[in-house]
């Protein structure tokens, strides 16, 4: 299958093994490069990710990207200008070393959509979540703009996309994108997690860890600790939960994504007085062994593609309770292999947890059937198959003639640029009117300040004047 294997740049956002694009990236690349493509990838930082993919012969290139300064106008402007130097560093790496197709993981970052324009060759976009909801580009979230207005400028900047479940490709097809879309639904690697659970040396015993008792009940969740995950709701329903069992505990594992989030889930939990049953349990490189100490799996995000976690808790035998988030219904048939509630719905969500927790019998039968589901479907060398067929469709087909997509580089590059400097300026000039509201909101509570403290003085001059016609008196009669 090597004959005609093209060239190809992998652009990734992370470097790090500790989400689940990582993990689809580390089981697929390998399969790819296998099959014949040559293939380089480029990474913002060095991590385990880049090391993992050096040891099994992959070309990594580390290109260091700025972190996104959010609405501060002269660091937005600095960010723009990086991402276009960056992009430009990249574009002179697809020349040097005959690459024909980029593939962009994400949008995180546009930069090497933008490299791949300037070198003239086709770019194609892998979405591992829902458009429009936040997993985009950090520019975009500062703007005012429609979906529709957001997909019209990633039409520009890419030739095609491979949507990782039905559901992510309809976000797209709502948005109205114009190029073609195809959906290559992520795997798991079952030979490759059944090992991984029966690892001794690098598995966590979280009762021991925790210091929790042999027959406490555990209701566990892996995933970053970042909005989409909505562990918040995680944490609501513990609450419910943990008024009524007192053997039940509820154990969050996953990095840090987001600081400020974390601390206000630390400040729930302390509140709501659960500080010694809902457990924070951070980064885990082999999470595999962890859900089979898991008495049933909650999945609680609201932006998904198609969650690795609950394929994995899924191949584990545990019994599955997760939002309608994105791809679920893909995965789970509901009161068959697993039960799903709605986003954010905390009483509908305990309500399900309960009912797992009142019937071993249903937690098993649940398991069971989810770990049957997921055997029988396709493991990553379909996949990679797939990613072949498009890979070579792109990179061989270059031009109008490309069975995907109508590729212009040139034609397009000058309106690319203009999109990318409005994205900067407008980005820039909404952190430059929030400044000014908030120097407004401080002038007004100073002016405000000197108007109570003026009325203030006027009152006290307003007693002193009062006060002398009796002065005048007192001493006209002490005269007498």
């Amino acid at each position: 299958m090597a004959e005609n294997a093209p060239s190809v740049l992998i652009a990734l956002q992370c470097a790090e093994l500790d989400n689940g694009v990582s993990q689809v990236l580390l089981n697929l690349l390998p399969r790819l490069q296998r099959l014949g493509i040559s293939l380089h990838v480029v990474f913002p930082e060095n991590g385990s990710l880049e090391r993992a993919l050096n040891a099994k012969g992959i070309k990594t290139l580390v290109e260091h990207a700025p972190v996104f300064p959010g609405r501060n106008a002269l660091g937005i402007h600095r960010y723009a200008s990086y991402q276009h130097d960056r992009a430009v560093r990249i574009a002179d790496y697809i020349h040097s070393h005959g690459i024909g197709l980029v593939n962009t993981h994400t949008f995180i970052h546009w930069d090497s959509a933008y490299a791949a324009r300037l070198a003239g060759v086709p770019h194609l976009w892998s979405l591992h979540n829902l458009f429009g909801l936040g997993a985009e580009c950090c520019l975009f979230r500062l703007l005012p703009w429609t979906n529709k207005q957001r997909m019209a400028l990633l039409d520009l900047m890419g030739d095609a996309y491979i949507s990782v479940s039905k559901e992510v490709a309809e976000t797209l097809i709502s948005s109205e994108c114009q190029r073609p879309n195809q959906v290559i639904v992520n795997r798991l690697d079952l030979a490759g997690f059944e090992n991984r659970a029966l690892g001794i040396e690098d598995s966590l015993n979280l009762r021991e860890h925790l210091g929790l008792a042999g027959d406490a009940i555990i209701v566990g969740n892996v995933g970053r600790i970042d909005p989409v995950k909505d562990q918040m709701t995680f944490v609501e329903v513990a609450a419910m939960i943990c008024e009524k069992y007192t053997k039940v505990h509820f154990v969050l594992v996953g990095p840090v994504n987001n600081q400020t989030l974390y601390e206000s889930l630390c400040q729930r939990v302390e509140v709501l007085g659960l500080i010694d049953r809902v457990h924070f349990v951070g980064s885990v490189e082999n999470t595999a062994p962890l859900y089979e100490q898991f008495d049933l799996f909650l999945l609680t995000s609201w932006c998904e593609g198609l969650s690795l976690a609950v394929m994995e808790a899924m191949a584990a035998g545990c019994a599955v309770i997760a939002t309608d988030g994105g791809g679920v219904k893909e995965l789970l048939e509901d009161q068959v292999s697993g039960l799903i509630a709605q986003p954010k719905a905390v009483s509908q969500i305990a309500g399900l947890v309960e009912s797992l927790l009142a019937s071993e019998e249903l937690r098993i039968r649940l398991g069971k059937a989810a770990q049957l589901w997921i055997r029988q479907h396709g493991g990553w060398e379909v996949a990679a198959q797939e990613y072949y067929k498009i890979y070579q469709s792109m990179a061989l087909l270059q031009g109008s003639q490309c069975k995907l997509g109508n590729i212009q580089p040139h034609s397009k590059l000058s309106e690319l640029q203009g999109q990318l400097t409005l994205i900067a300026r407008c980005a820039a000039l909404e952190a430059k009117n929030r400044e000014v509201e908030q120097e407004l909101k401080a002038q007004q509570r100073q002016s405000k300040q000197l108007e109570e403290k003026f009325l203030y003085q006027l009152y006290k001059l307003g007693q002193r004047f009062l006060s002398l016609p009796h002065r005048n008196s007192a001493q006209r009669n002490r005269s007498k």
